[in-house]
């Protein structure tokens, strides 16, 4: 059974890795890869992290996955380091928020600890099948339904680019420090709830934070435009009413021309 389900999460992680690298070409402008490096990524990425998920604890699973993704996005993407540290933050900070919840659900569904879900291979494969199948609808979303300039817009910019990645980091630290709750016989392995609140915080604020961002973002993009429309309206006004000078000086002139030589 187990083996069945380390399978299925492998190939569904496939499909999940591979919409992840068509969302991270959209967000960062570069040039869509072709279909055979994607799905070579993809194959590596699904194995790596299902062996990491069956034989390493929680921390250093996505410790190594974070590497993995950086190394990767560094060799695909001619892209500054900053940019890709925080794609690849939060792939990170979104699989572990989805995990958990997963994970919380499971052992208050079955009145066990957290720690038992977690020492459990079957059952822990369960909640990380799970939670990609979240993230694959989630990912769905985001390609088909909601506008990217949004994302596109703050990554253009270092101070938002650096405002990003702190809180990221922040988030991503905090679930790290949080993963004792899947420690056997852990002090904090039965906060199933605790654990449910914490991710679903954790997720739905790393969300909705950007959101006053990227509007604000927004914002400054339409008044440099209708700053530099009113410039170039400016100065189309003033060549206007330089060229009518010019029109009225000739004209007079022309009218002068013929009554001066008819005086003599």
């Amino acid at each position: 059974m187990d083996t069945i389900l380390a399978i299925g999460r492998t190939l569904l992680f496939i499909v999940v890795c591979y919409q992840s690298l068509l969302l991270t070409e959209a967000v960062l402008g570069a040039e869509p890869l072709h279909l055979w490096p994607r799905a070579l990524v993809s194959v590596i990425n699904s194995a790596f992290s299902t062996y990491l998920i069956l034989f390493t604890s929680f921390r250093i699973t996505y410790l190594l996955f974070f590497v993995l993704l950086l190394v990767e996005s560094l060799i695909l993407y001619r892209k500054p380091l900053i940019k890709l540290i925080c794609v690849a933050q939060a792939c990170i900070l979104c699989l572990m928020c989805l995990r958990g919840i997963a994970s919380a659900l499971c052992a208050l569904s079955l009145g066990v600890g957290l720690d038992k879900v977690s020492a459990d291979v079957s059952l822990r494969l369960v909640t990380v099948i799970v939670s990609n199948l979240a993230e694959l609808i989630g990912f769905f979303a985001l390609l088909r339904y909601i506008s990217l300039i949004n994302i596109q817009i703050p990554l253009k910019y270092n101070l938002q680019r650096r405002y990003l990645l702190f809180w990221l980091t922040v988030y991503n630290v905090f679930m790290l420090l949080g993963a004792e709750v899947y420690a056997p016989g852990g002090r904090l392995s039965f906060a199933a709830m605790e654990h449910l609140c914490l991710c679903s915080f954790v997720l739905l604020s790393s969300c909705t934070m950007p959101v006053y961002t990227f509007r604000l973002n927004r914002a400054i993009e339409i008044q440099k435009k209708n700053r530099s429309l009113k410039l170039e309206l400016g100065a189309q006004k003033q060549l206007e009413s330089t060229l009518m000078r010019d029109a009225v000086c000739y004209s007079s002139i022309a009218l002068a021309v013929p009554s001066s030589v008819e005086k003599p």
